[in-house]
């Protein structure tokens, strides 16, 4: 699906909501999010968001079609939270950790990155930080000087999980300029073959 944006700003969207964003979180397939007037359309980056997760792994999957449908430069994203101080840690003990954590996370984007570029034959960009994941995507976007669209998956927390524990595509939908591809955790199976004797068209 693709639905536009009016940008009503974060005052407003609070006050009186979104269609957009009430949409994509209760869209069964893919929704692209238009934003950001001529100038942000065919974007010229696609920044994927991935931690490993299977909605992460369909997003980054949809991402590289679409890249390369606009013949846009692909990078993959993961970030890697900041873990906390542990009772009888020392400081040089959790920097050595956090360094394990990245690296791990590195390895593993590097992994899907390289699954990408064999089934599309185009490079893939990796990008890893200790960061929250939607703070490192909209970083991502503004540091170029060229239109991004971003893509991330989405867990189907539901409304309460979402206010709760918050949501990555809820918060880089409402912060970013440009479009967004959210992609559902699960899609629905709308084409399957008949049960007897029939024939797909």
């Amino acid at each position: 699906m693709v639905i536009g944006c009016r940008g009503l700003g974060p005052v407003r969207r609070l006050a009186l909501g979104s269609v957009s964003e009430a949409v994509v979180h209760q869209a069964t397939r893919p929704t692209l999010v238009v934003r950001g007037g001529d100038v942000s359309w065919p974007p010229a980056q696609v920044i994927a968001g991935d931690d490993g997760s299977a909605p992460a792994g369909r997003a980054t999957a949809l991402a590289a079609r679409l890249a390369g449908l606009v013949v846009a430069r692909l990078t993959l994203a993961r970030a890697c939270p900041a873990l906390p101080l542990a009772p009888r840690q020392t400081c040089e003990e959790l920097a050595r950790l956090q360094d394990e954590a990245l690296r791990r996370a590195r390895d593993g984007l590097a992994e899907r990155a390289r699954h990408l570029e064999a089934a599309t034959g185009r490079p893939v960009r990796v990008a890893t930080a200790t960061a929250d994941p939607a703070a490192l995507l909209l970083d991502l976007a503004a540091a170029g000087d060229q239109p991004a669209l971003l893509a991330v998956g989405s867990r189907g927390l539901g409304l309460l999980g979402r206010l709760r524990l918050g949501s990555t595509s809820t918060r880089v939908l409402r912060a970013a300029h440009g479009p967004v591809l959210v992609v559902p955790h699960a899609e629905q199976e709308t084409d399957r073959a008949p049960a007897s004797g029939g024939s797909r068209p």
